[in-house]
């Protein structure tokens, strides 16, 4: 029997990036590959990335030459399933549809590629799917295209590079669903998201007290910063507070099972990156703080992998490092929050009965309220806060 062939695609990287340039082919045609291998390394605007494997097996096609441009949704490469091997990781949605001419249509008409969302909006504004062309990859019908033709518009001609020039930043085109978890929408305008905002000062004393206690008995190489300590105790509180860990997609909410912390780090290009951290949750302290400085280490040496970009849950930003005392950010849609970290600041700071100067650091939350409300992002924050009162819990 003939093993099933996968299509490796390239993800969803960030809502800012929508194409690539092909940089190197890392495997061949043949070469048999893993679940996290590296096959390809591409060039986006925050940098190298690199493109991993989504199942075991062998590399059958690649589709795409170095130096060509590529689309977010592009099949780059199939791999033939090894036999007996495990489904890819994480599993492809739906792929878009063939939409078929009606039997009295002539015999010009054509079938097309049309993802479910793009076919619900043609039924509700009556738009005939078999008139229109598609600007999506491989010609597939897109939401924009549809809205396009509603209002009686031709679809923007392509450039030199043959990629479509990109629509208005009100209405842009989506992008195609990838193997992404789940399937992300399009970033939205932040007038599209109904966002809410909160903060809280943090005493930090227990922590710091009980990190240099810590830290005297561990070696060098072991040492516990704060900023594992806020990754875990934020880990720790989604649990508590599941609404805050997921993505907003089509059907609405969708919560994720598992915690994968997204590390805001400032990329050689200086842009900012997000891969994460996964199963931070599941990680001790000692554990966490290794793969923190490696992801730091190998950001800054451009040599992210896809899989760590794509996998957040949720996106964790240090604003201390620019000396900024709080700063709300923007959220990283699909996901539907963002906790943000301010430097940690001497302050006057009462208890019981006593004014005293301890390190204080103010915790903000940017959170979609299609998905959580303020009660739960005060839970959140109040749960992060009493861990970090008691850091042996971490």
């Amino acid at each position: 029997m003939t093993e099933p062939l996968v299509e490796l695609r390239f993800p969803v990287l960030g809502a800012d990036v929508t194409r690539a340039t092909l940089v190197e082919w890392v495997k061949r045609p043949g070469d048999r590959v893993r679940a996290g291998d590296t096959v390809a390394i591409v060039d986006t605007r925050k940098g190298a990335v690199e493109i991993d494997a989504t199942a075991d097996g062998v590399l059958e096609h690649t589709l795409f030459e170095v130096g060509s441009p590529i689309q977010v949704g592009a099949c780059l490469a199939t791999i033939r399933l090894a036999t007996g091997g495990p489904e890819p990781v994480p599993p492809p949605p739906p792929q878009p549809q063939l939409v078929m001419p009606p039997a009295s249509a002539p015999l010009t008409s054509r079938a097309v590629a049309v993802s479910p969302r793009a076919q619900k909006l043609a039924a509700d504004l009556n738009v005939d799917l078999t008139r229109i062309e598609g600007t999506g990859p491989n010609g597939s019908i897109t939401s924009e295209d549809i809205l396009r033709a509603d209002r009686g518009l031709k679809p923007t001609p392509p450039t030199a590079a043959g990629m479509p020039s990109p629509a208005p930043a009100a209405r842009r085109a989506e992008p195609a669903r990838a193997y992404t978890p789940p399937a992300p929408t399009p970033q939205p305008v932040k007038g599209d998201v109904p966002l809410y905002y909160l903060s809280t000062p943090v005493d930090l004393s227990a922590a710091l007290t009980w990190a240099r206690l810590e830290n005297e008995r561990r070696p060098d190489r072991d040492q516990i910063m704060p900023a594992a300590m806020l990754v875990k105790a934020t880990a720790l509180a989604l649990r508590e507070v599941p609404e805050l860990n997921g993505f907003w997609t089509a059907d609405g909410p969708q919560r994720s099972q598992a915690i994968h912390i997204g590390c805001a780090i400032s990329s050689a290009s200086g842009r900012l990156v997000a891969p994460a951290l996964l199963n931070a949750d599941q990680m001790d302290l000692g554990t966490l703080m290794r793969s923190l400085v490696e992801l730091v280490g190998r950001v800054r040496q451009g040599r992210v992998r896809s899989s760590e970009l794509s996998a957040a849950t949720i996106t964790a930003m240090d604003f201390g490092d620019q000396g900024v005392e709080s700063a709300y950010a923007s959220v990283n849609a699909p996901q539907v929050a963002i906790i943000g970290f301010g430097k940690i600041a001497e302050r006057a700071w009462a208890s019981s009965g006593r004014v005293e100067a301890r390190p204080v650091m103010t915790i903000t939350l940017s959170a979609d309220s299609r998905a959580s409300d303020c009660r739960h992002g005060g839970t959140f924050l109040n749960t992060v806060d009493q861990l970090l009162q008691t850091p042996q819990r971490l």
